[in-house]
């Protein structure tokens, strides 16, 4: 595997080098979910960019990456795997950090993949917050989003514990994104409510004490209303992570 000449043709014709300090870098959303080649082959060519991108910049302080987006019209394990393949991908190397999410954002097409001018500058506003802490002229605080940290369940109830990043308090009444597995299967989320500092879902089926039960606060192709996620006093929503495997209590 090699970088091919129109890579090195774009690259060379945007950067100035010696001026580079943060690269925003969105690629390989295809090749995480193994179409056309498999996740292994997406860290491999990672790999090439990256130390490319290293080499070209000596003063090149991070890489941005963004958590993937959706595509409703594709597959939910299809693009799932994509998701969990970008949640490796930021413990991948020292040289990445978390961008924004792009997930909640109001979309152009019919598949919800690209956003549209409104979903263009709120995620403008997002990456300059992101730029401009990662490079230590402001505080993070507030620029990344709440994170599921932990998880519980009894009965019909699983409840998930936000730690917030600058807010106080969160709204919202979409749960298609957020996903409940009892055992390895999919629990049907019933009904979900919103406090300040939790999310308390009902699902249709008691869950048996000892069953293994996973929470993912974005999961699927993106069969979700935008408009509704659950987002934080800041109008940031929860961030993407990899699953979390819920406490009985």
């Amino acid at each position: 595997m090699a970088l091919t000449s129109l890579y090195n043709t774009y690259v060379a014709s945007i950067l100035i080098p010696e001026m580079v300090q943060i690269i925003c870098l969105s690629l390989g959303t295809n090749n995480a979910a193994g179409t056309g080649s498999e996740p292994a082959k997406y860290f491999q060519a990672l790999d090439l960019v990256l130390n490319d991108l290293r080499n070209r910049c000596p003063n090149l302080q991070k890489v941005i990456v963004h958590a993937f987006n959706r595509n409703t019209g594709g597959s939910d394990a299809t693009w799932q795997a994509a998701r969990d393949t970008k949640m490796l991908e930021l413990s991948h190397d020292p040289l990445i950090v978390r961008g924004a999410e792009l997930y909640d954002l109001a979309t152009s097409d019919a598949n919800k993949i690209h956003p549209n001018s409104t979903g263009y500058g709120v995620l403008a506003t997002r990456m300059t917050n992101r730029i401009l802490a990662v490079l230590g002229k402001t505080s993070a605080v507030g620029t990344v989003g709440p994170q599921v940290t932990s998880v519980t369940y009894s009965g019909t109830t699983v409840t998930a514990y936000i730690t917030h990043d600058g807010g106080t308090s969160l709204t919202g009444t979409e749960f298609a994104n957020f996903r409940i597995e009892d055992d390895g299967v999919a629990a049907t989320i019933t009904g979900m409510v919103v406090n300040a500092n939790n999310l308390v879902f009902t699902v249709s089926s008691s869950i048996v004490p000892g069953s293994v039960v996973k929470f993912w606060p974005v999961w699927g192709k993106g069969s979700w209303n935008e408009t509704n996620i659950v987002r934080d006093n800041n109008g940031l929503p929860l961030i993407t992570t990899a699953s979390l495997t819920a406490t009985e209590v």
